[in-house]
C-alpha cells in the first residue's frame, strides 16, 4: 500500500524538526561544532573581486524586508485565490507567520537560556536560528505550495536560488554562522511540510498506513539524512587545512540545502507534468 502524501509530508516535517534540534545541539553543545562554526566564517578576505561579491551579497540580503515579505507573500496568496484554493491561501499565510514568529521567539529564548552553554562562546550570540534564512526559505516554500502542479518544480528551482543567495550571503558577510542559517531553513521546512500535510489530509482521506510502514519510511528518510551528514563530516576535517576551506564547504552545504529543500517539498506534493485532477491534488 502506497504511503499517503500527507504522511510523507508529516514525516518531512518531523525530520526537519529533529534536524534543527541536532544542528543546535552539535553547533552549540560540542567543542567541535563551535570550532567548525567559527572557522567557517571568512576572515581577512580582501581584493576587488571580494568587494564586488560583497556588494552583490549585500543586495541579496537587503532585498529581504518586511515589504518584500508582504509583496511576495501577498502575491502567493492571490495566486492561490485565483486558482480557487482558499485552503492554500490560508496555508501560505500560516507558513509565513508561523515560521517567522517561531524564529523570532526562539532567537532570544535560546540566547537567554543557553541550554548547552555555548552561546556565549560564539562569534554571533543569540542568533540561532537565523531570521533572514527563515524568511527567505518560508517565501520560497510558499511559492512552491501555491504553484499549480505543472509549474511546481520550476517554481521550486527558481525560488530556491534566491534562498541560496541569501543563505550564503549571511555567512559570507558574517551576519550569521552556518548553523544559524541551516536552523532557519529547517524551521521553515517544518512549518511548510506540516501545514501541507494538514491541507492534503483534509482534501483526500487516504487509508492510514500501519505503524511499521511509517517507521520504515522514517528510517529511509533518516538513513539518507545520516549518509548526507556523514559525507559532510568527511569534507569538513580536510577543509580545515585550506585557507577559507571551511567557508567553501559551508557555502556549498547552505546552497545545496536551499536548492534541495523546496524541490523536496515540490516532489512530495507532486510536481511536474500535469495529471488528471483528483481530490487530493494540490
Amino acid at each position: 500500500m502506497a504511503v499517503p502524501t500527507s504522511r510523507r509530508l508529516s514525516n518531512l516535517a518531523i525530520l526537519a524538526l529533529l534536524g534543527c534540534v541536532a544542528v543546535y545541539g552539535v553547533a552549540l553543545g560540542t567543542r567541535w561544532g563551535l570550532r567548525m562554526d567559527r572557522q567557517a566564517l571568512p576572515h581577512g578576505v580582501s581584493g576587488p573581486r571580494w568587494e564586488h561579491a560583497h556588494a552583490a551579497l549585500h543586495v541579496a540580503i537587503e532585498s529581504l524586508s518586511v515589504a518584500t515579505m508582504a509583496l511576495v507573500g501577498g502575491a502567493a496568496i492571490l495566486v492561490a485565490l485565483r486558482r480557487g484554493r482558499r485552503d492554500l491561501a490560508l496555508a501560505a499565510t500560516v507558513v509565513l507567520v508561523g515560521a517567522n514568529a517561531t524564529t523570532a521567539v526562539l532567537k532570544p529564548l535560546l540566547g537567554l537560556a543557553d541550554a548547552f552553554g555555548g552561546d556565549a562562546l560564539r562569534v554571533k550570540s543569540a542568533a540561532f536560528p537565523s531570521g533572514h534564512a527563515t524568511a527567505a526559505m518560508s517565501l520560497a516554500l510558499c511559492t512552491v505550495l501555491v504553484a499549480p502542479r505543472s509549474w511546481r518544480l520550476w517554481v521550486a528551482v527558481c525560488a530556491s536560488m534566491y534562498a541560496a543567495a541569501v543563505g550564503v550571503a549571511l555567512v559570507a558577510l558574517v551576519w550569521h554562522q552556518p548553523s544559524d542559517v541551516v536552523g532557519g531553513f529547517l524551521i521553515a521546512v517544518a512549518w511548510a511540510a506540516g501545514v501541507s500535510s494538514v491541507i492534503v489530509s483534509m482534501r483526500g482521506r487516504a487509508a492510514r498506513p500501519q505503524l511499521g510502514r511509517r517507521l520504515l519510511e522514517l528510517a529511509v528518510w533518516g538513513g539518507v539524512s545520516a549518509a548526507t551528514v556523514g559525507l559532510v563530516l568527511v569534507l569538513l576535517e580536510p577543509a580545515i587545512h585550506f585557507r577559507h576551506g571551511l567557508f567553501a564547504v559551508a557555502a556549498l552545504i547552505i546552497a545545496g540545502l536551499a536548492l534541495v529543500l523546496p524541490v523536496a517539498l515540490a516532489t512530495v506534493l507532486g510536481g511536474g507534468q500535469a495529471r488528471p485532477r483528483r481530490v487530493a491534488d494540490q
